[in-house]
């Protein structure tokens, strides 16, 4: 089933999306997206 990757992707590009707009993203919150996504990455 390709949904949920479909999903996924999309979710990891709008989050790459946003950070790389941010101006001021706290370090915690920069560490905690980057281990999520690793999380989900075979």
């Amino acid at each position: 089933n390709e949904h949920p990757e479909a999903v996924l992707i999309s979710m990891q590009t709008i989050m790459v999306l946003l950070v790389d707009e941010s101006e001021d993203v706290q370090e915690d919150l920069l560490l905690a997206l980057l281990s999520a996504l690793g999380q989900h990455e075979s």
